[in-house]
């Protein structure tokens, strides 16, 4: 079947597009025609298609109706493949539209100017070379940036810039009075130049600022200009932590102790770390990628950003959802990452595919709030279900008080799983098999903890890194009951692989030896190190190489 329209985003509509437009009833009544939901999603542009509530939709009648909160919204623009025979004046659009809104930007696309010139004297020569021109730039502009939600100000801001490094204007954050379920920052009186836009943090203990670039340029617009969605949009969220590997939803608890990992375009934003009160503060991430790379302070960063109660994600700019490849994911920690593994996961796509995307950020766009998803959920509907005290360790708790006074503010959540950090061991059977989502027992510091592995066989012990040992129970097969296996693995202790303490420490924590330290010589040190090598199909010489060494690395500290 001949297609009888086209779409494309509202960003990119022009002055030749206006009289092809079609409203969004005139839309709808098109794609009526369209056989099944198979043909009628592969005649949208690839784009749109990856739209999550497009390729969701589950019939026609779904998929139609998205189709139409997207044109009503402006976000996409219905054109016909012929011109259409009435004017655009006879449009019949809601009052305040996305679309009419889009339409109206392109019909007034400037404002004018006012024009200097010398006075030419009466008895001037003609042959004087005319004066120069010189125009004053019009100050009829401005720069909107839309926040989900509305809530009590706090220290953050928002600046914009014409030079780099250097803050023109810096804004709070406004409730919109028309609407309930968004605030607004708002930059008036600007020339048509384009600004870079940044996220502002006070710092504690200084009088300058941190600056997150969110967008290299964004253009003002017409002063009179209103939009249903602005073409900037951030969502401030509150992280909360899973209690479960099995990912619950109503298991759940608040940070009050760890890091908070921001990646934006699989490059890391922001690094926060979180206090006794949940609140956030952040750390001058781009100062520590500055240094040299030998530069021990790399790994010794520390967190200068004033105390936030949530924190700001970018989900749209200049018009532009930011999901997918130039989306958001976010990572929490109970201690801080070494600069050598946020460095990994910034090059590794399949370790970056591991945290948690932020894509489903997008839903605000239809609903102007959050469905209970996977991951994001609107915060006055995340449910708590009664937590087991040994669940929770130091870094976690029931949710706060900084939590509880969020519920009424249309803000996010957003889930994170707590075995996101890199101190931990792989469990493997003697087959050298991962134990993969199995049941274990953790004891430690008087109390024991019952977990699963996760689908590749890890325990994390982030949680207990400030321990000397911890003892791990678990069972001989995915058929036993008990909890038969016992192994004692040591933490805080560990010394370097080189030291033949270290080397031996590894050996027992992997289960190829079962004597103490002060007990081991070097005979059986050999043959504990050939077992390690047998099993793990490496070279068999009962010496510490470089192929032995490397196993050690990817296995005793995932």
């Amino acid at each position: 079947m001949l297609c009888r329209y086209r779409l494309l985003p509202g960003y990119s509509l022009t002055q030749k597009d206006l009289p092809y437009i079609l409203t969004p009833n005139e839309f709808t009544c098109l794609v009526r025609d369209v056989a099944n939901i198979v043909s009628l999603r592969r005649s949208l542009p690839a784009k749109l298609q990856h739209n999550r509530h497009i390729a969701s939709a589950q019939n026609t009648h779904i998929l139609t109706r998205n189709l139409r909160r997207l044109i009503e919204r402006g976000e996409w623009v219905a054109l016909s493949m012929f011109p259409q025979p009435r004017g655009i004046e006879q449009l019949r659009l809601p009052l305040m539209s996305g679309l009419q809104q889009r339409i109206e930007k392109v019909q007034n696309p400037t404002s004018l100017v006012r024009i200097k010139t010398t006075p030419t004297l009466r008895h001037q020569s003609s042959h004087v070379a005319s004066p120069a021109v010189v125009t004053e730039k019009s100050l009829d502009n401005k720069i909107i940036v839309e926040f989900a939600g509305q809530w009590p100000n706090n220290a953050a801001s928002i600046s914009i810039s014409k030079l780099k490094g250097l803050n023109e204007k810096t804004k709070k954050i406004q409730k919109d009075r028309k609407f309930s379920h968004r605030s607004l920052t708002e930059f008036s009186d600007l020339d048509k130049e384009p600004r870079a836009l940044y996220l502002t943090i006070p710092k504690t203990h200084s009088a300058k600022e941190l600056n997150f670039l969110l967008a290299d340029t964004i253009s003002p617009v017409a002063k009179e200009t209103e939009m249903g969605e602005w073409e900037t949009v951030l969502v401030p969220v509150r992280p909360l932590i899973y209690t479960s590997e099995l990912q619950e939803k109503d298991k759940l608890a608040d940070v009050i102790k760890g890091y908070i990992y921001i990646f934006w375009k699989q490059k890391l934003w922001r690094e926060v770390s979180v206090d006794k009160n949940s609140a956030f503060s952040d750390i001058d991430v781009e100062h520590y990628r500055n240094l040299a790379s030998d530069n021990s302070s790399k790994n010794q960063r520390r967190s200068e950003g004033h105390p936030l109660p949530h924190l700001w994600l970018p989900y749209k700019i200049a018009g532009e959802a930011q999901i997918a490849d130039k989306g958001l994911a976010l990572l929490f920690s109970r201690t801080a990452l070494p600069w050598k593994t946020i460095q990994e996961i910034e090059t590794d796509p399949e370790l970056y595919k591991t945290l948690i995307s932020a894509d489903e950020l997008e839903s605000y766009s239809v609903n102007q709030s959050f469905d209970n998803q996977k991951h994001i959920v609107a915060i006055d509907l995340q449910a708590f279900s009664s937590l087991n005290e040994s669940k929770l360790t130091d870094a976690l708790s029931m949710p706060s008080q900084s939590y509880l006074n969020q519920k009424s503010n249309k803000t996010a959540v957003i889930r994170l799983t707590n075995n996101s950090g890199r101190l931990g061991l792989i469990l493997r059977d003697q087959f050298d098999q991962r134990y993969v989502n199995m049941d274990y027992q953790l004891e430690a510091d008087g109390r024991t903890y019952e977990r699963i592995t996760d689908e590749f066989g890890f325990i994390s012990l982030d949680d207990f890194a400030q321990l000397e040992s911890v003892f791990i129970n678990m069972k001989a097969n995915e058929y036993d009951v008990d909890f038969s296996n016992r192994l004692f693995v040591e933490i805080g202790t560990l010394k370097p692989l080189k030291d033949e303490t270290g080397l031996n420490q590894r050996l027992k924590n992997h289960d190829f030896i079962i004597a103490e330290h002060d007990d081991l010589n070097e005979g059986l040190q050999k043959n504990a190190l050939k077992n390690m090598q047998y099993h793990c199909n490496l070279a068999m010489n009962a010496t510490r190489n470089e192929e032995t060494i490397d196993w050690f690395d990817c296995h005793d500290a995932e």
